[in-house]
């Protein structure tokens, strides 16, 4: 009997073996650090256990390369515990040739401080800005945080400086947030607002700033007084004996007076004006740091020429030729 061949269909047909599509090494990697960014520790962990593309031995440590290399350059904001558990998950705390602990440890932190300045994340920016020795509420901690994110307004500002007391709370709230100059200033936070703060909390430097404030405090003392003066203006009228005589609040209202009017042509020069960024940023005393600014280690130039002291014991010791 002859045997009839039949043509094979493609929609019939199926191959052998069925070859996975390959993994997408950087999509992954950006889809790992958003669930980690968004994710709490216990969350993260259980994500990372149950997801089948890291449980090939092969590929998780090729993972965890194209992982760290993007957040050494392209790092969102995540907080420290996710970072950490990242790195025991993906081994980069062993030491390995091509990692710079350093630089490492340091991306680390500044990942931790855009999470923390994050509006979603001011619970835990309340905790890291309250101490034992300065506590601070919920409220105040927002309260904070508004002065240094909102838009920079001149007089908003220095009417917010002139109470006392406020501008080294400022300074504190600042350093417990890692910024230490305006060059540390990280979104959202403005930097006209970092900018002000350090500048009318820096001790003992004088500056525009801290001048502008004085002034305004000035002019506020001045307005009280005429209050109050126009105050018991109204009740001796009212009502007499007043003890204070005509002539020294007259007298009282005229310095008052001079203090505003002098005050407001001072401060006329500076309305609306910005804070000085390189004059809040003083330049640190202490000797550079051997790392570079992505954390690698480095070595500045050797002088070619002896120290001064080397020199004199070199011509006056022989012994030290040649040496």
């Amino acid at each position: 009997m002859p045997v009839l061949h039949h043509p094979c269909t493609p929609d019939i047909d199926m191959p052998d073996d069925v070859v996975e599509p390959s993994l997408n090494l950087p999509r992954f990697a950006r889809l790992l650090i958003n669930t980690a960014g968004d994710a709490d520790p216990a969350s993260f962990e259980h994500w990372l256990a149950h997801r089948p593309e890291l449980w090939s031995l092969a590929d998780r440590p090729r993972i965890g390369d194209v992982v760290l290399q993007q957040l050494l350059h392209q790092g969102q904001p995540l907080c420290e515990s996710n970072f950490d558990l990242l790195g025991r998950y993906f081994c980069w705390d062993e030491i390995r040739a091509d990692i710079d602990p350093y630089r490492v440890r340091a991306r680390r932190n500044l990942l931790h401080r855009r999470w923390q300045l994050q509006p979603r994340n001011h619970t835990a920016l309340t905790a890291a800005l309250d101490q034992p020795h300065d506590r601070v509420s919920v409220t105040e901690a927002h309260a904070r945080m508004e002065r240094l994110t909102r838009p920079w307004h001149w007089l908003q500002s220095l009417l917010s400086a002139s109470v006392p007391g406020r501008a080294g709370i400022m300074r504190q709230t600042m350093q417990r947030l890692g910024v230490h100059g305006v060059r540390d200033t990280l979104a959202p936070l403005d930097t006209d607002q970092v900018a002000f703060w350090m500048a009318v909390s820096q001790p003992g430097h004088f500056n525009l700033m801290k001048m502008q404030v004085a002034i305004v405090r000035c002019l506020l003392g001045a307005l009280v007084v005429l209050a109050v003066l126009a105050a018991l203006a109204l009740l001796g009228d009212a009502a007499r004996p007043i003890a204070i005589s005509t002539s020294s609040m007259k007298h009282v209202a005229i310095h008052a007076s001079v203090v505003i009017v002098s005050g407001v042509l001072m401060l006329t020069p500076f309305v609306g004006g910005t804070p000085s960024r390189t004059a809040s940023a003083p330049a640190p005393v202490e000797p550079p740091s051997a790392l570079d600014g992505h954390g690698m280690l480095t070595h500045g130039p050797r002088p070619r020429r002896p120290a001064p002291c080397f020199a004199v014991v070199s011509q006056t010791d022989p012994d030290t030729e040649g040496g």
